[in-house]
């Protein structure tokens, strides 16, 4: 009896997680490293000996998550992903002196359970596909209807994204609220949306290469295969930037649940469309299965508390570093402290300043820059808190515009 090649895709993309997580915790760990390094003993990244062994455990990671992806099916490898989450709430305490909770324990066991349920009553099938099967099963009408949708709501979500980023330029602007509450939602749904075609993508070419490798038929000789790889790369770098760029800009809390709910339920549509894999499913089975997908949910959410907590004391001990070195205001004079008072459009400060050359001196610079680092996108007005530092004794007032 040959051995089940689920499993050997089940281990492979837990695998897969912990150590593309350890590696990314690694590269996080050099790059603190180096900064609390003198100015002049600080290296580039590729000069750092952890980050490139992280860089070097990231890509293996992704190699077994793919490997994972080739031999088990895509409603059993798209839930796992949760377990990057899990493995990554244990690193960052040893990595980042960061404490684990109860409540990180709950999770764990929590999304435990649910890995557990899934993979019990997830498809077992071994599959192996030429590309010409690949290829009539991507001209299913299901599957044909599930591709149009996912691209319309890219496409959508881009073309509202880029509206809305420019409506949030201009706090008067009537749709101001709206467009800076919708973009915290279509950044992740992107992400996700995305990475569920690149799942998608990515079994069918892991397919490919294992038909290649085990079975000796070649299915690098035509040319559809490589556009099967391209879609692959592209959505996986789209799903990757667009991920990024939402938990660069907003809440994790928010960001990675629509993120991740976005992705599983867009993954296990695609493979139950796509490979047909709950044609088989009993009763108890699709119960079972989906009982365990939502209990991974609820872990995952969990855990998206603990990077915006994480996020949260950062940017409260960035607070308490500026208060430090906060001129007080009785060292201003009387309109200038009004003038700090309160947000001042550019244009107001233009004016305030026109009786007096605005300056700044060579020995600022740097600081000025950090400081423009942490201003808010609004390019139209600044913030008292920050320019305030920039008071001088000869009242001169340092405009630092985002």
């Amino acid at each position: 009896m040959a051995f089940p090649q689920w499993i050997i895709g089940v281990v492979c993309t837990i695998a897969g997680a912990a150590v593309l997580n350890f590696g990314a915790n690694l590269q996080r760990f050099a790059h603190l490293r180096n900064a609390a390094l003198p100015v002049e003993k600080q290296r580039i990244a590729f000069r750092q000996p952890f980050w490139l062994l992280g860089f070097g455990l990231f890509l293996v990671g992704n190699v077994s998550d793919f490997i994972g992806l080739s031999f088990a099916s895509q409603t059993i490898v798209a839930p796992l992903g949760s377990v990057a989450l899990l493995t990554n709430s244990i690193y960052a305490p040893c990595f980042l002196k960061e404490r684990f909770h109860i409540r990180d324990l709950i999770a764990t066991f929590t999304i435990i359970t649910g890995t557990v349920l899934v993979v019990v009553f997830g498809s077992h099938e071994d599959t192996s596909y030429i590309l010409w099967e690949l290829l009539v099963m991507f001209m299913q009408t299901s599957v044909i209807v599930f591709l149009s949708i996912t691209t319309a709501i890219v496409v959508a979500m881009l073309v509202a994204s880029y509206f809305a980023e420019k409506i949030t330029q201009n706090r008067n602007h009537p749709q101001y609220e709206v467009a800076r509450r919708f973009l915290p939602f279509a950044y992740p749904l992107t992400g996700g949306v995305l990475g569920s075609i690149t799942v998608m993508f990515a079994k069918a070419s892991g397919e490919l290469i294992k038909t290649s490798i085990f079975d000796g038929l070649n299915q690098f000789v035509y040319g559809w295969t490589y556009l099967v790889l391209g879609v692959t790369a592209i959505t996986a770098i789209g799903q990757v930037f667009f991920l990024n760029r939402s938990l660069k800009k907003y809440d994790a809390t928010y960001c990675i649940p629509v993120y991740y709910g976005a992705w599983v339920v867009f993954s296990i549509t695609g493979g139950s469309l796509y490979f047909a894999e709950f044609e088989k499913f009993s009763p108890l089975g699709y119960s079972m299965y989906f009982l365990g997908v939502a209990i991974m949910v609820v872990g995952v959410l969990v855990l998206s508390k603990r990077v915006a907590q994480g996020e949260e004391s950062t940017a409260q001990a960035g607070k308490t570093d500026q208060t430090e070195v906060v001129l007080p205001l009785t060292s201003v004079d009387t309109d200038t402290q009004a003038l700090l008072s309160k947000d001042v459009e550019m244009a107001d400060i233009a004016s305030y300043t026109s009786g007096g050359e605005t300056t700044e001196t060579d020995s600022d610079s740097a600081a000025t820059s950090a400081r423009s680092n942490r201003l808010e996108d609004d390019s139209t007005t600044f913030h008292p808190s920050i320019v305030i530092t920039d008071v001088y004794a000869d009242n001169k007032l340092t405009v630092v515009k985002g």
